[in-house]
């Protein structure tokens, strides 16, 4: 997924952080932050697991095996089940209603199925590119990952009856989250077909809309946060590039005054 998987994380944790640094204990906030951490480390691990089983990195083969099977374990399917919960509470962190706490639910009893048949794998012999995968095992997967792609049907819904709701400034706001929302559920549904027809396979056709619209979620956000003030957010910002650009000022005017005498 590089860069677009590589980005994406560098750009949910940005945006989660500055949230959180405003309200602490805003879920849109650390949902971002989740998102962000848990692919920086999958990343992390698939990259290692690659480099030891096929280009003979430091390490063994088992230690390869289980550092590919943590980036799976943390990978797709758990960023967007918090993606999904995200989109149902936002922006302001809190449900349309009582049921459409069913929703998230759902997602998350897909979350637990596809980690149950993920755990009947055998760790150290994990390869990222070729798993034999038993009959339980496929059984699980088969519930997790419809269960996931109905909660992200969901949060999408849910968006589109926030955004009917909606007038004015919040209106804008929530046109890009739902955008977002809608690019997830469409990048999801690409994956699921085109690896319906190729037998399971992950290749760029499969892939690449859904890394796209993972990347497209920080942008949108931050689009949001800066024109359309959501969250309130562009004053940090503002702060911040003051303090930035004068002590960059003030570090070139140390340096060059230390230069010349």
């Amino acid at each position: 997924g590089f860069p677009f998987v590589s980005g994406a994380a560098i750009g949910s944790a940005a945006m989660g952080a500055l949230i959180v640094s405003r309200y602490a204990r805003h879920p849109i906030g650390w949902l971002l932050c989740l998102s962000g951490f848990v692919s920086s480390i999958a990343l992390l691990a698939e990259a290692y697991s690659v480099w030891v089983i096929t280009a003979d990195g430091p390490g063994s083969r088992s230690i390869g095996g289980v550092a590919g099977w943590i980036s799976v374990l943390l990978g797709g399917q758990l960023i967007l089940t918090a993606l999904a919960i995200m989109f149902l509470v936002a922006p302001d962190g809190h449900f349309l209603s009582r049921r459409w706490r069913y929703a998230a639910g759902v997602t998350l009893v897909g979350l637990g199925s596809y980690t149950a048949g993920h755990l009947t794998l055998s760790p150290t012999e994990f390869d990222i590119d070729s798993q034999e995968i038993g009959p339980v095992g496929s059984l699980f997967f088969l519930v997790g990952f419809p269960l996931i792609f109905a909660g992200l049907i969901a949060s999408l819904v849910s968006m589109v009856r926030r955004l009917r709701r909606s007038q004015g400034e919040l209106r804008q706001q929530l046109r890009l989250i739902a955008a977002s929302a809608a690019f997830v559920v469409v990048g999801f549904a690409a994956l699921l077909v085109v690896q319906a027809l190729n037998g399971g396979e992950q290749t760029w056709a499969a892939g690449l809309p859904l890394f796209i619209s993972y990347l497209c979620l920080p942008l949108f956000f931050a689009v949001a946060v800066l024109r359309y003030r959501l969250y309130d957010i562009e004053v940090i910002i503002n702060r911040t590039v003051v303090l930035a650009v004068g002590t960059t000022f003030a570090a070139v005017g140390y340096t060059g005054l230390v230069v010349a005498i």
